[in-house]
């Protein structure tokens, strides 16, 4: 049969090409023109997704250099005892990077209760009254597919390694959920690093005013003293700003114009493919099935 199939094919001529498109030339217009119409009406009907758009810098680093009358081993007892998530060799920026990324960052996220709502449930988006629709909410989705459908279809984060620059798109089929996540991961990203630098810094200033007092004569109170300095910049620099992991060169804009899906993309796409379609089929109908193509296509 395949062997049959091949010969077939190989039986038709180059140049008869041209007479089968003429032969069928109405047939094809047909299709393509009923790919138009469908491609014309799926692009008008398409839910339209705006995106919006913030783009961030590394937050100023918030400790203080050492005193250079440290010796080297009060300055290696120094890293030792006030390393921890944020230093001791990882990279503030890529842990916060990551964290962004994480299902626990997720689950912070999902807390607000339009949410899960707004990324689960939303049917269509009315741009006339500005009125979201939703889906009847029979079976709550789990945090794992809410996870992967934000990540894969509403999220996207960009680092650029060479500028230290951060683009954060998020998207929705409304513009104003849009940009009330991006700047919802910003703050929330913030406050979380925010509130783990407050926490640790009160904990490192206890122990070193705890040992500050009973070694005032130790050559390692100037490492404590420093270390007190540190943190308590830490905790100035909490009570300033909210800007703690990232901070905001652009802030996260309201779309006025839908970025997906492209109309003309569509219906160029739609128009094409039915046209290959309908000359595909010609061609097979003229290879199969000769005697249907000579009674149609006169």
């Amino acid at each position: 049969m395949e062997q049959e199939t091949k010969q077939k094919f190989s039986e038709i001529n180059i140049l008869e090409i041209f007479p089968i498109l003429k032969r069928s030339f109405k047939f094809i217009l047909i299709v393509t023109f009923i790919g138009f119409i469908f491609s014309f009406y799926f692009a008008i009907t398409a839910n339209k997704i705006y995106h919006s758009v913030s783009l961030l810098a590394p937050a100023e680093e918030t400790s203080v250099n050492q005193s250079s009358s440290s010796n080297n081993a009060a300055s290696s007892l120094m890293s030792l005892v006030s390393s921890g998530p944020m230093g001791g060799g990882i990279d503030k920026t890529q842990l916060a990077l990551r964290f962004l990324q994480t299902r626990d960052f997720f689950k912070v996220l999902s807390e607000d209760k339009y949410f899960i709502k707004n990324l689960m449930h939303v049917e269509s988006y009315d741009e006339g009254t500005e009125k979201i629709s939703y889906s009847s909410i029979e079976n709550p989705p789990s945090l794992a597919d809410s996870y992967r459908v934000f990540h894969e279809s509403h999220c996207t984060i960009d680092y650029n390694s060479e500028t230290g620059f951060i683009e954060i798109t998020t998207k929705h089929f409304s513009p104003y959920v849009a940009q009330q996540w991006n700047e919802m991961l910003i703050n929330k990203v913030n406050l979380y690093h925010k509130e783990k630098a407050v926490e640790r810094a009160k904990k490192s200033l206890d122990f070193y005013q705890q040992n500050l007092s009973s070694s005032k004569s130790s050559p390692l109170s100037s490492v404590y003293t420093s270390g007190i300095m540190n943190e308590m910049q830490t905790l100035s620099m909490a009570a300033k700003t909210d800007e703690f992991a990232f901070q905001i060169v652009d802030s996260p804009f309201l779309p006025n114009q839908a970025a997906e899906p492209s109309r003309r993309l569509i219906l160029v796409l739609g128009t094409f493919l039915s046209s290959i379609l309908a000359m595909l089929l010609s061609f097979l109908l003229f290879v199969y099935k000769k005697d249907l193509f000579e009674k149609y296509f006169k």
